[in-house]
């Protein structure tokens, strides 16, 4: 379950943050899986601009991932 994907574009990080930013008061949760540290960085960030919950995870913890944001 779960895109995946090898690279990051400017403009795709952007159409990230437009949708977050629009949707802020939408989200309850979400989660980031896998990517760089300052994917993590800017995940957090993102969060502190929204009314909702954020947690990164390493690659490896798709699983764990899910189960937090069914939670």
């Amino acid at each position: 379950m779960g895109i995946k994907f090898d690279g990051w574009e400017l403009w795709a990080m952007w159409d990230d943050a437009r949708f977050g930013l629009e949707h802020r008061n939408d989200l309850l949760k979400f989660a980031v899986i896998g990517g760089p540290d300052w994917v993590d960085w800017g995940a957090r960030i993102a969060g502190l601009l929204m009314d909702t919950e954020v947690e990164t995870f390493g690659p490896e913890e798709q699983q764990a991932a899910l189960e937090w944001v069914k939670s």
